[in-house]
């Protein structure tokens, strides 16, 4: 009889062992489930926060002289990072000591809005400016190493102030081209050979508006040159 015992308490032991190993494994499974949402949030919380348009590739064919899109990555450009609308600077500017944007949004003060030189000596600088949008004025203030200021206008910018004025101005160029008939008429004719005139003006000395004491926009300059 007691050797029959025997079986039931091991028996028992085991569903103990069991019972302890079911418990474990549920206990590993736990807290390996816990741990990627753990992992999750830490590498959220270490992401940069940073937003650029600019890629490693774009700075590769910028510095190769292959960057036929520029237009597309330097300048204002309206953007939108984490939830938040705004806009993002980028300007060339390798020799500059600082650079900042001035404009009415920040009373043209060259201390408010920093822009930072990239990391990969490129050259450029770039920042993105929460809050601002669609027909914002600006300027870049650039400090030499000399220690001068210069305010220019952006050489990548999409608008900009009729003269005598001379800010850029932020723009959503959201124009829709209509001359597909003329694009396919002009490649199916291209390789022909026929005579054709140019015709070269100046737009700031060609015509002007002397009551306002200003040049021509150019749908005011097309009126008088398209006919």
């Amino acid at each position: 009889m007691a050797k029959k015992a025997k079986p039931t308490t091991a028996v028992k032991v085991s569903s103990k062992k069991s019972s302890l190993a079911k418990k474990a494994s549920a206990t590993k499974k736990a807290s390996s489930a816990k741990k990627p949402l753990a992992a999750k949030k830490e590498a959220k919380a270490s992401e940069p926060d940073f937003f650029s348009l600019i890629t490693e590739f774009d700075v590769h064919l910028f510095r190769e002289g292959n960057h036929y899109k520029l237009y597309e990555k330097l300048g204002a450009h309206i953007a939108t990072y984490k939830k938040q609308k705004g806009t993002f600077f980028a300007v060339w500017a390798p020799s500059a000591k600082h650079v900042s944007v001035i404009g009415n949004f920040n009373g043209w003060n060259r201390s408010s809005t920093p822009l930072f030189a990239r990391w990969d000596s490129s050259g450029i600088w770039e920042a993105f400016v929460p809050d601002l949008g669609h027909g914002e004025v600006y300027k870049y203030a650039i400090e030499t190493q000399e220690g001068h200021i210069l305010e220019k206008a952006d050489p990548f910018g999409r608008f900009c102030e009729q003269p005598p004025k001379t800010a850029s101005i932020i723009w959503d160029a959201n124009y829709k081209w209509k001359d597909t008939k003329w694009l396919n008429k002009r490649k199916k004719e291209a390789d022909k050979e026929k005579p054709y005139a140019v015709y070269e003006v100046h737009f700031g000395s060609w015509r002007k508006k002397w009551e306002e004491n200003r040049s021509l926009s150019y749908r005011e300059a097309a009126e008088e040159l398209v006919v």
